[in-house]
């Protein structure tokens, strides 16, 4: 089978433009990719040689079904390339390799994900963070290496509402939510009958997902966990890669459960 569509800009620019654009002239794809026709013709007649194209009547073009599916390709194919070059400062300082092999060979699904950053007045991230939890939202999944008191705040607001909230942490973090500044969020979370907590003592990377976004965080070279810079999306596909990878790493946790001893009374 020949692939030489994928080693041919001008081959490619004529599939994407035909993507878009079901039916075209040859002066219609000139305009489209700035290309001129005595360029484009001949690249043209071996496209329909190939079967990716089709010729009809009055000198028009359109992509076959096969055409349509590798031109679709393509253009993934190319905005993943574009967003991870523009985010390359983001994946080079952190440790995006700590996913499941699975979960890094889709990132494409972060396409049009934007990164929440600023390092200057890192309160503002934390409060972007926190205000995504406190949304109106069917269920919360989370893993996170470390907790903040904005995070249990959100996330308890959430449960005492009746959000479903499911959570993974290391086990040095049940130490952290019984200090002082966290415990009557602690309390409210585990007396909220739909709010699920686990231990994940392996857990590498963090991320939260609801119903309607996700966020996703890694650990820098340092081995730190960075907080100050997310991926953010809002794209379907983004929120069910995030609810798959919850699950399969829910799948090696342990559910923590607490005596009533440990928590007293409900605040």
């Amino acid at each position: 089978m020949e692939y030489s569509y994928l080693r041919s800009p001008t081959k490619m620019d004529i599939l994407i433009a035909l993507k878009d654009n079901n039916l075209s002239s040859l002066r219609d794809i000139e305009e489209l990719t700035c290309r001129r026709s005595q360029n484009l013709s001949p690249v043209l007649r071996e496209l329909t040689k190939q079967g990716t194209v089709e010729r009809i009547r009055r000198g028009q073009y359109k992509l076959t079904t096969r055409g349509k599916l590798i031109a679709e390709k393509i253009s993934e194919t190319l905005d993943y390339l574009e967003f991870m070059e523009k985010n390359r400062d983001f994946f080079d300082s952190h440790c995006i390799k700590s996913l499941p092999r699975q979960f890094l060979e889709s990132l494409d699904v972060f396409t049009d994900s934007k990164i929440i950053s600023n390092k200057i007045n890192p309160q503002n991230v934390i409060d972007f963070l926190s205000e995504m939890f406190n949304q109106e939202d069917e269920f919360i999944l989370g893993a996170s290496p470390l907790v903040t008191l904005e995070w249990s705040r959100a996330i308890t607001s959430a449960a005492t509402k009746g959000v479903t909230v499911k959570l993974i942490t290391p086990e040095y973090i049940i130490d952290e939510i019984f200090k002082e500044e966290f415990i009557e969020n602690t309390k409210k979370f585990f007396y909220a009958p739909n709010a699920e907590w686990f231990v994940n003592s392996n857990l590498k990377v963090g991320f939260g997902v609801t119903s309607h976004a996700i966020i996703l965080g890694f650990f820098d070279k340092e081995k730190r966990f960075d907080i100050l810079e997310w991926l953010y999306s809002k794209n379907k596909k983004a929120i069910e890669w995030g609810i798959e990878l919850y699950n399969e790493i829910e799948k090696e946790s342990k559910k923590l459960k607490l005596e009533k001893t440990q928590l007293h009374s409900p605040a």
